[in-house]
């Protein structure tokens, strides 16, 4: 029997006479300090596997965030402490990892399952006590559990629905199959839910993050008394706060795609080209994917990792509720690299917070004089400083130093008119492509049953979904939230199909519409995380139709902007489409607005702004650098266009007028 008197708890305890093989669980978690009990429960004194694991805490996971209150949550641990950035807990439950807000309410507004913009749902409900004259704009007081879609088929008591949500709360019933796609879809990928098989495999709670998987989803420590045979166990019985890229990308694999592009794959399931050694492509991802290996992010390429830019407040929020990312998210381009006009902001080595932030890496050791860089919100970064006339940046994972390279006062791109950061969002020009997922067509049978994720519970209603088809070109640009050009990918472009028990259409190939929306087909702005330090050449913008939102195809100008005409690559009458128009064509070549996007104020560049970009576009068979000296003053040389001697030049150049050359407007 081996027993041990950890000093926190002064009571003797048995777990490692079976569990003697176990790994520290960190090291500032030593089990001679803290033991077993304190974290996971159990009965201390238990010699047999029954006995020892009554009570157990969330079973082998106590970061659970149904059982958190009584482990990580202890009041003096991860909750309770006097600093609000101390209060990990009580922040991660209210994160949108956690809450899925943002997800829920674009899900919900492409379906037309609510009228507004405004986030109601959470995965699982959560509350901010902060008085309402207290709390930040746009955050929110409280959310409530996602319902329901239909109480057919679920368990009742004297008449009412007997189901809560991981909160204990009691569900609602809703009515909207937005709501049960999302249960029973989408509902995999959040901090209340655990996913024990595939690419996507993670723990709930804190474990979801720092607690790392194997490829195998297998155990791999050495305590013999954990089945190594069985998936939906951490590598090791280890928790860690240098979290790699390869553990965001569990979640970070579908949707957007963002983990996958950071590092440079592009999965194209269903597409096994190009064949390898006769069969299909041999690069494959764990769930049977088929990836293909394009240009990766340049951090990545520099051996950056996603928390090497993305904050703790960023993964684990502030302690607020937000219903949307871009509200989350306390960096920018510029909070590292600083602006054409402003650099970045510096704050002092001595603020509390941020001896506190790096305190928990590692990989950090500072030196005299070293000044945090702040970011958005004005907090200091635990990572990326400023060292004698340069910003540096800490890897948390490696330990690298990168040099940053700060634009401020350079001239080149940003300098042009139109092109610095009160315009452009820096990767409208360098993202280098992005995955479009074009035309999603989900169906619903009724009569069959499927799991919801979040109860474990099977009932009626199978889902299943197919797609158009998927590119990675450039992406399209339009003005984001923020006001500012940004690339735009397809957002869920919906088609349902909803089918009885017995096969029949309810619905068919039916486009969900609204007043925020447009039409369930949207597009929405996205960073896609495929920055590069080479950018878009200037005719990859101001004359790509696709760049400008028309789509892949043809565009002829007119003499008269009515008479602008664009031709589709993809014929959508021919495709089974039901818009009328192309599924990557956000506006017509006359700049309405077909496609819309479930971003408040977000739209695709309009009538004015296309005349703009192609105006630029016919200058540049000629004036093709951005260096040139016609782009120092371009009013000025708008009105040189239309003279005597420039129609002289053209044609002396071109023999005659170039392609689009319609005079000085």
């Amino acid at each position: 029997i081996r027993q041990i008197v950890p000093p926190l708890t002064n009571k003797p305890e048995r777990c490692l006479t079976c569990h003697y093989g176990l790994e520290q669980i960190s090291d500032a978690h030593p089990v001679e300090a803290f033991g077993c009990v304190i974290c996971h429960g159990g009965n201390r004194l238990g010699l047999t596997p029954e006995r020892a694991h009554q009570g157990l805490l969330g079973g082998r996971n106590p970061s659970d965030f149904r059982v958190i209150n009584l482990t990580c949550g202890r009041t003096g641990c991860h909750r309770g402490r006097k600093h609000a950035y101390q209060n990990v807990v009580d922040r991660s439950r209210r994160s949108l990892m956690a809450t899925m807000a943002g997800v829920i309410l674009g899900l919900r507004l492409s379906w037309g399952a609510q009228p507004d913009a405004r986030a109601r749902y959470a995965s699982v409900g959560v509350a901010d006590p902060t008085p309402d004259d207290r709390r930040p704009a746009h955050t929110y007081g409280f959310l409530a559990t996602i319902p329901v879609y239909s109480a057919r088929g679920l368990p009742r008591h004297r008449g009412r629905l007997r189901l809560v949500d991981k909160g204990g709360r009691q569900l609602t019933v809703s009515g909207r199959v937005a709501d049960d796609q999302w249960r029973k879809f989408c509902a995999r990928c959040h901090l209340n839910n655990e996913r024990r098989t595939g690419p996507s495999a993670h723990a709930a709670g804190c474990a979801a993050c720092h607690v790392l998987r194997a490829k195998d989803n297998r155990y791999h420590g050495h305590d013999p008394m954990i089945d190594r045979r069985t998936q939906g166990h951490g590598a090791m019985h280890r928790l860690t706060t240098a979290v790699p890229s390869t553990q965001c990308l569990r979640c970070h694999n579908r949707s957007g795609r963002i983990g996958l592009a950071y590092m440079g794959r592009f999965d194209a399931d269903g597409y096994g080209t190009p064949f390898q050694r006769g069969t299909m492509n041999f690069q494959r991802l764990s769930d049977g994917r088929y990836y293909l290996n394009l240009a990766p992010d340049v951090h990545h390429q520099q051996g950056m990792h996603c928390i090497d830019c993305h904050t703790s407040e960023d993964l684990m929020g502030d302690g607020r509720i937000y219903g949307r990312m871009r509200r989350a998210v306390k960096i920018r381009c510029q909070t590292c690299h600083g602006g054409y006009q402003l650099r970045p902001r510096l704050g002092v080595a001595e603020d509390r917070e941020f001896r506190w932030k790096v305190s928990s890496l590692k990989s950090m050791k500072l030196e005299p004089g070293d000044r945090p860089v702040l970011d958005n919100g004005g907090k200091p970064l635990s990572n990326v400083f400023q060292r004698g006339k340069k910003i540096v940046l800490v890897s948390k994972v490696t330990g690298k130093v990168h040099p940053v390279t700060v634009i401020t006062g350079k001239r080149g791109l940003h300098a042009i008119r139109g092109h610095a950061e009160d315009n452009l969002e820096c990767f409208a020009c360098h993202a280098r492509w992005a995955a479009q997922c074009y035309g999603c067509h989900p169906v619903r049978r009724q009569g069959q049953k499927m799991p919801d994720s979040m109860t474990g519970r099977r009932y009626d209603g199978r889902w299943s979904e197919v797609r158009d088809y998927y590119r990675f070109r450039d992406p399209p640009l339009g003005r984001n939230a923020r006001g500012k050009v940004s690339p735009f990918m397809p957002g869920c472009q919906v088609l349902f199909t909803h089918l009885d028990a017995r096969g029949r259409p309810i619905r068919r190939h039916h486009l969900f519409r609204g007043p925020v929306f447009r039409n369930g087909a949207v597009s929405t702005p996205i960073n896609p995380h495929t920055t590069s330090t080479s950018v878009r050449s200037c005719a990859g913008c101001h004359l790509s139709p696709k760049a400008l939102g028309l789509g892949q195809g043809f565009l002829s100008l007119g003499r008269r902007w009515s008479e602008n005409r664009f031709l589709p690559l993809v014929d959508p009458g021919k495709s089974g489409n039901p818009l009328g128009f192309a599924w990557e064509s956000l506006v017509t070549a006359t700049g309405r607005t077909l496609m819309g996007t479930t971003h408040p104020r977000a739209r695709p560049l309009n009538a004015a702004e296309l005349r703009r970009m192609l105006r630029v576009g016919s200058c540049l068979p000629c004036h093709d650098r951005y260096d040139d000296p016609i782009y120092k003053n371009w009013p000025k040389s708008l009105d040189l266009a239309g003279t005597e001697k420039h129609r002289q030049l053209i044609q002396k150049s071109w023999g005659r007028r170039p392609l689009g050359f319609r005079g000085p407007r």
